[in-house]
């Protein structure tokens, strides 16, 4: 909010929302509360700030609004005071640096393709990868600790490129705990971290695939590691892509196989990766192989392709050992009722609907069940869900048959909203062409 004192131009406020009560102003925070915070922040050519002053009353304190709390008129202007330090919502699978390429040779990363890369350093060395799944965790193999296990020994870079090169975006942490998980054969081990790193560009957290998500055949995903001899004179991280294939007579719930990739020492511990709308999901670790009994990866030589155990396999274990992993960059789950529904005729033609931030928003039109082929809503016996059809679906159709679709109530490309973003996802017509969605 601006006004003009003179011949200058005045920033007063900063707009936070308005409220449903639509006969009354929007609601702005005023700037001045915050002098001693921007300053802070600001260190060198800091902005001007002018002191408020005014001969009447304040008109914004007659406004009452029944779903906001009322407006209390002891509020001095004069006095600047630092604002209550808020808690960012920490969400996974975020790499604004990616773009998802395709292609499946070789090649050598760049910096922030893969934010969550870890490497693991015992000696003075590069011994294994990891990959970050919390501010404070960090996911690797247990074969990289047979050596030792002891945690002050070990050093975690975060946000390295290159093993023999300069890495301008990397931390290093010092690691506080080894936990190793305990089961028959193959095992995956958790770094606590002793501090937490600043998350950026080039540093942020997968996420762990603990069942939720379904990789079907053909789906493609990457592997990264620092393989040994391998990247260049600066040994600098490699990447490749595969695709996920029919795991024939290996094929098990804990199972996930891949195209054949060739995986040295130095790649142990990373991540098998493979992207879910909008976020970067790791069903696996990766590890050489050694035995086709005692590896949590192995070649099947007769058919061809890897076999890799999923991480759904330690899904008690990594819930004991994490605090909490975070949600995905865009939330899939739906706020919609739990319980079975059964459009009836009556129904037919009216929304889905799911709330967005202030906005509410349909991503289905409901159609009574005539058949599983022909209907855009379906019940699944078997699993106890409703099948829809997206209006996604319809995407060319209804940007030709409407001449233009309204914004949300609340404008996502507000600058001030972008915080929110990370909490609130933003509307369906964002989201990759996947042209249904289901309820329970």
């Amino acid at each position: 909010m601006m006004s003009k004192q003179g011949s200058r131009w005045i920033q007063s406020g900063v707009f936070i929302t308005t409220f449903t009560c639509f006969s009354q102003p929007s609601v702005f925070t005023r700037v001045s509360q915050y002098q001693d915070w921007i300053n802070s922040h600001i260190t060198t050519d800091q902005p001007g700030f002018v002191r408020f002053t005014s001969s009447g009353t304040d008109g914004d304190l007659s406004v009452s609004c029944s779903i906001v709390p009322p407006i209390t008129t002891n509020v001095t202007t004069t006095v600047s005071t630092a604002p209550t330090a808020t808690t960012v919502t920490v969400v996974c699978g975020s790499a604004p640096l990616n773009t998802l390429r395709v292609g499946g040779s070789s090649s050598l990363a760049t910096g922030g393709l893969w934010p969550w890369m870890a490497s693991l350093h015992h000696g003075g060395k590069h011994v294994c990868g990891g990959t970050l799944i919390t501010e404070q965790f960090v996911l690797s193999s247990a074969d990289c600790f047979s050596s030792s296990t002891n945690a002050s020994e070990w050093t975690v870079f975060l946000g390295r490129l290159n093993q023999n090169g300069p890495n301008p975006n990397e931390v290093s942490l010092r690691v506080s705990n080894i936990t190793l998980s305990n089961l028959t054969g193959n095992n995956v081990a958790v770094l606590e971290l002793a501090s937490k790193p600043t998350l950026s560009d080039f540093i942020q957290p997968i996420c762990v695939d603990l069942g939720t998500e379904t990789f079907s055949t053909g789906t493609q995903c990457w592997i990264v590691g620092w393989s040994s001899g391998q990247g260049g004179v600066q040994q600098t991280l490699q990447e490749v892509q595969t695709t996920v294939v029919d795991c024939g007579s290996s094929a098990s719930p804990e199972n996930i196989c891949t195209g054949l990739v060739t995986l040295q020492q130095g790649d142990v511990g990373g991540p098998l990766m493979c992207k879910q709308g909008l976020a970067w999901f790791q069903p696996a670790v990766l590890t050489v192989v050694n035995s086709t009994s005692s590896s949590s990866s192995r070649r099947n030589n007769t058919s061809g392709f890897m076999v890799f155990n999923r991480l759904v396999r330690y899904n008690s274990f990594l819930r004991k050992a994490v605090d909490r992993l975070p949600s995905p960059a865009f939330d899939n789950s739906s706020s919609v009722p739990s319980s079975t529904v059964s459009p009836t005729t009556g129904d037919v033609g009216g929304p889905l609907m799911c709330k967005r931030g202030l906005a509410w928003f349909q991503p289905a039109v409901l159609t009574v069940v005539n058949s599983p082929s022909s209907s855009s809503s379906r019940r699944n016996s078997t699993s106890g869900f409703m099948v829809f059809n997206r209006l996604v679906r319809y995407n060319s159709f209804l940007r030709k048959a409407v001449e233009s679709l309204p914004s949300p109530a609340f404008d996502n490309s507000s600058s001030v909203s972008r915080e929110l973003l990370k909490v609130f996802p933003p509307p369906s017509d964002h989201i990759p062409s996947h042209h249904q969605v289901g309820i329970s």
